[in-house]
C-alpha cells in the first residue's frame, strides 16, 4: 500500500512539471517581446466571429474562452505583444487578437456574408450606413443574419436581413445632433402661440371660437371642406393652403429671428436650386444633407405627383422621427401630424425620400 501511495504521489509531481513546462513553452511564444499598452485610450466596437480565442491576459497565453457564437463587443483597453494587438472586453470575459503590426501575419478573420450575429437589447439599427438616422432601438437581444457590409468613415455596418436597418459592427459611429439648423423648436412654438396654431384649429375667415389669426386678406376661391360652407382660407402674398400656410408660418420665425419684416414668396417652384431668397434657399434632397426643424418640404403624394402637399419640420426625435406643422389645403385645417401629409404619411427623412421630395427651403439668416 505504502508503495501505491509513493507511486501515485511521483505521478502526479510528474504530470504537474509536465503542464508547467508546457505552459512555459507556450508563454514562450508571447513573452519575450516587448508589451505596449496605451494609456489614452478610446474605448470601440468590434465585430468577432465564432470560434474566436479570448486568453486570460495577453501575456499569459492561457485560452479563457472560445466564442461560440459572433457577436459585437466594446474593447476598453489595449495592450500590443510581439505583433499581436490584444483588446480587453469590456465584459471582462477576457483578451482577444484585435490586429496584428506585421502585415505578414493574419489578423482577425474576415467576416463573409450572410452570417448570424447577436445584437442585444439597446442595440441602434440605422436607415443606411449614411444617413444618421435612426430606424429603431432593438427591445430584446436576438441573433440577426447580417446579408451586407458597408464601412463608412471607418465604421462597419452591417444590414438585417429582414430591412429593420443597419448596426455598426466595429467602431463608433459619429454623433449626429437631432436639431443643428439654424431655427429651433422654440422660434416655431413662438408663432404658433402668437396666432393661436393648434391641431383642428383653421386657418380660415370665419369668426368662430376655432378661428386662427393672419395678417392678411381672406382668401375666397371657395375652399370649404371639412371647414363648412363660407369658411375660405387665408392667403399670404397670394399663396393658399398647405404652402400658403408654411410661407406664412416661416416668413413670421424668419422676421423674429432678424428682428425685420422678411418675407416669403410661396411660388418656390420657379426658384433654382441653391438660390437664395432673403435668407431661404432651395435645396434639393440630395443638396440638403437630411431635414432641420424648421425646412418647409414640398413632397410627392402616395401616387408620386411631385407637387401636391407643403409641410413644416416642426420637430426631429433622437430616433429620426418628424413631427410636422402643416395645413389642409381643402379645408384650411391645422395639425401637427407625426407623419408628412397626416399621420400615416412619411415620418423619416429617407421615408421622405423614397416618396418623393420636390424641394427643401430652409431659413439661414
Amino acid at each position: 500500500m505504502f508503495k501505491k501511495i509513493i507511486a501515485a504521489a511521483m505521478a502526479l509531481t510528474l504530470c504537474t512539471s509536465g503542464m508547467a513546462a508546457a505552459n512555459t513553452g507556450f508563454a514562450k511564444n508571447f513573452a519575450p517581446t516587448a508589451i505596449t499598452a496605451n494609456a489614452a485610450f478610446q474605448s470601440y466596437v468590434k465585430a468577432f466571429p465564432a470560434g474566436t480565442k479570448l486568453y486570460t491576459s495577453p501575456t499569459s497565453g492561457v485560452v479563457a474562452m472560445t466564442l461560440n457564437q459572433g457577436g459585437s463587443f466594446t474593447i476598453v483597453e489595449e495592450q500590443t505583444v510581439g505583433t499581436n494587438v490584444y483588446g480587453k472586453f469590456k465584459s471582462g470575459a477576457g483578451w482577444a487578437i484585435v490586429r496584428t503590426v506585421d502585415p505578414t501575419v493574419p489578423s482577425t478573420p474576415q467576416i463573409q456574408v450572410p452570417f448570424t450575429q447577436y445584437f442585444g437589447a439597446g442595440t441602434t439599427l440605422y436607415t443606411s450606413p449614411t444617413s444618421g438616422t435612426i430606424a429603431m432601438t432593438l427591445t430584446q437581444g436576438s441573433v440577426f443574419t447580417i446579408v451586407e457590409v458597408q464601412t463608412v468613415n471607418g465604421v462597419k455596418y452591417g444590414k438585417f436581413k429582414s430591412g429593420a436597418g443597419w448596426a455598426v459592427l466595429e467602431g463608433q459611429p459619429p454623433v449626429v445632433p437631432v436639431n443643428t439648423g439654424y431655427i429651433k423648436k422654440a422660434d416655431i412654438d413662438a408663432v404658433c402661440n402668437k396666432y393661436n396654431y393648434k391641431s383642428d384649429r383653421f386657418w380660415t375667415t370665419k369668426t368662430v371660437p376655432n378661428m386662427t389669426t393672419c395678417k392678411t386678406a381672406a382668401y375666397s376661391s371657395g375652399y370649404n371642406g371639412d371647414a363648412g360652407t363660407g369658411w375660405h382660407s387665408f392667403s399670404y402674398l397670394g399663396c393658399s393652403q398647405c404652402y400658403g400656410f408654411a410661407d406664412y408660418v416661416m416668413a413670421n420665425v424668419a422676421s423674429n429671428k432678424k428682428g425685420s419684416t422678411v418675407e416669403l414668396y410661396g411660388m418656390q417652384r420657379d426658384w433654382a436650386y441653391g438660390s437664395n431668397h432673403n435668407g431661404f434657399i432651395k435645396y434639393s434632397a440630395a443638396t440638403s444633407g437630411g431635414l432641420k426643424i424648421g425646412d418647409i418640404v414640398r413632397g410627392s403624394d402616395m401616387y408620386g405627383n411631385k407637387d401636391q402637399h407643403s409641410a413644416i419640420v416642426y420637430d426631429i426625435a433622437a430616433n429620426g422621427n418628424i413631427t410636422f406643422l402643416e395645413c389642409w389645403g381643402s379645408s384650411g385645417r391645422i395639425k401637427f401630424s407625426s407623419g408628412f401629409s397626416g399621420n400615416n404619411g412619411p415620418h423619416t427623412f429617407d421615408q421622405l425620400v423614397n416618396q418623393g421630395i420636390y424641394y427643401i427651403l430652409r431659413y439661414e439668416g
